[in-house]
């Protein structure tokens, strides 16, 4: 049996070094427990009792130096701010350093580092451009996840692309760690493009990082660890202040032997200028000549974080270059902003994979889905004739909203919003898709959600940069905003399962919606039939009046009859609430395979 481990590269971990000294500048006034609980008290849980004079929500000052520490979670939903304290964490820090803050007042239900359109982000946009900021430290909690190594603080940068002169800026961060005895580590997630950092570097070309933080240097639990985490903010943002921390405008360079897919991922959260694009398209070729090498079954692909993958099928068009389509780059380009994955076609061969009845392109997209566990398809193509009757700019296909699953309506919320807010008009095709399209091939073979985006060429080439970013900036929005649904936490909160597959060939997941939870009965746990077949790929047929389901499997047919038990079983077939529920040794039986429900994770592990 092969087994698939999935790494994740992770940055070292450099140990805090304790030093009895403190830095001379930033010894004024340690701030004590009845002082902080003081100012936390400005902060609170609804808008009746939170700091009063401040629009939209927030509140901020300016000063003189050009670095501002940013607090979207000061007040976390439904609890006191001592919860979090991230507040009064900025306040504090910037009047010791001098620099500029800006906070959440109370929680109004928006989330600034999730939601498409935050007025958080849009208060901090303005004040960034009226007072020229140049550097945005934002500060939040830590998350389950974010910390491996045990650290006192986990700072994100998306590998060092929100930041420019990196080795000044790791000097910086060793040195004030060093000095108030904190340990840190550099993380190598990806932040979303509706993170306050990433959306903060795309509108306003603000350079910038994200530092979590342990909660016992945020309360005031230890009053010498929370003053340790003040000076050691104030620190780094007087240190930042003189120097100039913008990515460069143009990492791509002019050189040949450049590494792959790194002229697309230089410009993750900045405008995408017409010779990087150009740079990009160069690696799609019209045929196997000129294509870019060493891709398998021609496709260039990457995989990321985040559970949802672009396509672009069509990156190149028979006998042309890759201008007259350009999805490919665009696809490259969203999935690094949005930080997560995409497949594209290399080079014209003379194959459509979304007309025949065989595609070596979806048998690796599947393949890739499979392996890597991906939940969320957005296959990208060029607006046809006939495809819009109001002259749209983005045309969805979602096969008569079939393809979205459970999730539609928040899908269509999502998609919408983001339309509205980079402005594009958004039209909703009635129309079914072909089974040979990779959409519709998807969703029959992989159980995958998805939907088929076709753009108009307004919108996918460099004859004008300003649309061409535009249409970049709306796909990472909306991979941002599909990818929360599909986390294990929210899967398991909506009732959805995981079923994970794992035989000689390869390991992989589908998800599905479980319209019943499993149930115990005498000791044997009972699953919904139909969910549970229909997600591995099968077909289960009600026979009302022999009270029979027919199940039909991986080439098999199989009658299976209600409050009667099968060969060896313990338990009967039954119904709860109008669902068939089975033992789960039918499972076992029905595939020749090891079956266990994990009711903590919501996970059934099927082994082959």
């Amino acid at each position: 049996m092969r087994k698939i481990i999935r790494i994740t590269a992770v940055a070292v971990l450099i140990a805090a070094v304790a030093l009895p000294t403190m830095p001379n500048c930033l010894l004024a006034g340690e701030i004590t427990k009845e002082e902080l609980t003081k100012m936390n008290a400005k902060y609170y849980d609804n808008k009746n009792n939170g700091r009063p004079g401040q629009a939209d929500n927030v509140y901020y000052k300016i000063r003189d130096q050009k670095v501002i520490l940013s607090a979207p979670y000061a007040v976390k939903a439904g609890e006191k701010p001592q919860a979090t304290q991230s507040g009064t964490l900025v306040e504090n820090a910037s009047s010791k350093a001098g620099c500029s803050f800006i906070s959440k007042a109370y929680n109004d239900g928006e989330d600034p580092h999730v939601d498409i359109s935050s007025k958080y982000r849009n208060v901090l946009f303005d004040l960034v451009q009226k007072n020229k900021i140049r550097f945005l430290i934002d500060i939040v909690q830590m998350f389950s996840g974010d910390n491996p190594k045990k650290a006192d603080i986990v700072i994100f940068t998306n590998n060092f692309e929100t930041v420019g002169n990196r080795e000044e800026l790791e000097k910086i961060v060793q040195s004030a760690a060093e000095k108030y005895n904190l340990s840190y580590d550099w993380s190598s997630k990806r932040l979303p493009a509706t993170n306050v950092v990433m959306d903060m570097l795309a509108r306003a070309k603000l350079p910038g990082m994200q530092i979590r933080i342990s909660s016992e240097y945020r309360t005031n639990t230890d009053m010498a660890k929370y003053n340790a985490m003040v000076n050691f903010l104030a620190d780094l943002a007087q240190k930042i202040a003189p120097m100039d921390m913008t990515p460069a405008a143009d990492n791509t360079g002019d050189s040949s032997d450049s590494k792959e897919g790194e002229d697309s991922k230089a410009a993750a959260g900045q405008e995408i200028t017409s010779k990087q694009l150009s740079a990009v398209n160069s690696k799609y070729g019209a045929d196997d000549s000129n294509g870019r090498p060493g891709q398998p079954n021609n496709v260039y692909t990457e995989v990321r974080d985040l559970r949802v993958i672009l396509s672009a099928p069509y990156a190149v068009k028979a006998g042309t270059k890759s201008n007259a389509i350009q999805t490919g780059s665009l696809v490259e380009f969203a999935s690094s902003r949005a930080g997560c994955s995409f497949i594209a076609k290399a080079y014209n061969d003379g194959e459509d994979a979304n007309s025949g009845s065989g595609s070596v392109y979806r048998d690796t997209l599947l393949k890739l889905v499979k392996e890597n566990q991906i939940r969320f398809l957005i296959d990208i193509a060029q607006i046809l004739k006939g495809d819009t009757s109001k002259n749209a700019d983005v045309v969805v296909f979602t096969n008569g909203g079939k393809t979205l699953m459970q999730n539609k309506e928040k899908i269509m919320e999502t998609v919408n919003a983001a339309a509205e807010k980079h402005r594009l008009s958004i039209e909703w095709s009635p129309r079914t898709l072909a089974s040979t399209y990779v959409l519709s091939d998807m969703y029959s073979r992989g159980k995958m959600p998805g939907m088929h985006m076709r753009i108009s060429s307004n919108y996918r080439t460099s004859k004008d940069m300003e649309k061409y970013n535009t249409m970049v900036n709306f796909l990472a929005d909306v991979v941002a905003g599909i990818a929360p649904l599909y986390t294990e936490k929210a899967m398991k909160e909506a009732g959805q399962i995981s079923l994970t597959l794992d035989s000689d060939e390869v390991s992989y997941e589908v998800t599905t919606r479980l319209t019943t939870a499993p149930v115990v009965r005498d000791g044997i746990p009972m699953v919904p039939l139909r969910v549970v077949i229909e997600a591995l790929g099968g077909e289960v047929e009600w026979i009302g009046e022999r009270r029979t389901a027919r199940i039909r499997l991986e080439g098999k047919e199989v009658d299976l009859v209600l409050d009667q038990a099968g060969p060896g079983w313990a338990a009967l077939a039954t119904t709860i609430d109008g669902h068939l529920m089975v033992p789960l040794g039918y499972v076992t039986e029905a595939l020749g395979a090891n079956a266990v429900w994990n009711p903590e994770t919501g996970t059934l592990e099927i082994i082959k």
